[in-house]
């Protein structure tokens, strides 16, 4: 008959607690409990689309399991994965074999049909689904008494819920923390933090300068509305592949971990460019955080900044410009706007472009863009 030691169940208990926000660590508890309850122990995590995205189980060890739980039936003819995704009650003790009601496939016969086991919803929210299960794979369902095991499985899961609910919260609060310090770091810049849905949760002051003259975007029903479709198709990029690769974790050759960032170039008014710089804050930001932790875009506007006027004659001397063409690098650096440039030096556009041609050739640039970035960095000598 299968037996489980009171010490060896608070010992798990206590090392479940440890995982709060440290998901790096489930794997090594997972074991350890399926040592003290002697059995096969998964724990799988599921997106919004019912895909498993092995953030604490692997897709080769998870297959099996999930693939059977989407190929047997529950009552009213719905998986029993749907089911336990969707509507079992956190931290109940289903028992595999009283769940089934029949085959949805008829695919080929599953290991897992012949094991006993216990399964539970864990965690449920707007962006995520836990379900942890038990199988006794090597023990047959006679050595099984229910009412001795639902118990501690019962236990188990709370303790488990508990640890990935504080997770979630911690990281809740770190997306805020984040947001906020930007916010507070960078009251001077132009920075606005937007929803996945372009939502807009705050901006600087700076920022609304932009809202105020409509060039490049404007604000509807409290959303950002991109004019340039250039800077649409850039934000709803990294939208869309935060939340796929946010707290889902795919996998699959995607790095749910990673931070996504995009830079757009835009001309402002007077023909200054203008840098777009997009991003994602977190990889995670659970919807039902307060404040800003829900803000999954951090959009930042820089203008061309100020250069100090020892870098004419440092490119006239490390690139061999003219006077003319290193008086003309500089003041399109500094101004950001060729219209301004010309008025400025009193030549006409064509002579510009010729002196343009020249400067590409000798500083090795192939763009406005490129110029204004070298000599940016050439100031910074200063």
């Amino acid at each position: 008959m299968l037996s489980i030691s009171a010490a060896d169940e608070f010992k798990n208990i206590e090392r479940v607690q440890e995982c709060a926000g440290d998901d790096s660590l489930w794997p090594e508890v997972l074991r350890s409990a399926e040592t003290a309850l002697n059995c096969s122990v998964y724990l799988l995590d599921f997106n919004t689309s019912g895909r498993h995205t092995a953030r604490y189980c692997d897709f080769d060890n998870a297959r099996p399991i999930v693939e059977f739980l989407a190929n047997v039936s529950a009552e009213a003819g719905r998986s029993v994965l749907s089911f336990l995704l969707q509507e079992a009650s956190l931290n109940y003790p289903y028992c595999k074999v009283k769940l089934i009601t029949g085959a949805l496939d008829t695919g080929p016969a599953s290991e897992v049909a012949d094991w006993p086991g216990l399964i539970t919803p864990v965690f449920r929210s707007e962006e995520r689904s836990v379900l942890l299960a038990c199988f006794w794979t090597k023990i047959s369902i006679g050595d099984i008494d229910p009412e001795y095991v639902m118990p501690p499985f019962r236990r188990f899961a709370k303790a488990v819920s508990a640890s990935l609910a504080l997770t979630d919260r911690l990281l809740a609060t770190e997306a805020e923390r984040q947001a906020m310090k930007v916010i507070v770091d960078r009251q001077d810049d132009a920075l606005c933090l937007l929803g996945e849905e372009l939502e807009i949760h705050y901006s600087t002051p700076s920022f609304e300068t932009f809202f105020d003259a409509g060039t490049l975007f404007i604000r509807r029903d409290e959303r950002l509305v991109p004019i340039e479709r250039e800077l649409d198709a850039a934000l709803r990029s990294i939208a869309k592949r935060s939340n796929l690769t946010g707290s889902d974790h795919m996998g699959d050759g995607e790095d749910g971990g990673s931070r996504l960032e995009t830079s757009v170039f835009l001309t402002g008014e007077s023909d200054g460019l203008l840098h777009v710089s997009i991003q994602s804050l977190a990889h995670t930001t659970p919807k039902h955080a307060e404040a800003f932790g829900n803000a999954r875009i951090l959009m930042r506007v820089r203008q061309p900044t100020s250069m100090t006027e020892k870098v004419k004659p440092l490119l006239q001397s490390a690139f061999g410009l003219s006077n003319g063409e290193a008086r003309l690098a500089y003041d399109l650096a500094s101004s950001g706007s060729l219209s301004e440039t010309l008025e400025n030096l009193e030549i006409t556009r064509n002579t510009a472009k010729t002196h343009l041609r020249r400067i590409y050739e000798k500083t090795g640039t192939q763009s406005q863009v490129e110029l204004i970035q070298l000599l940016h960095s050439l100031s910074g000598l200063f």
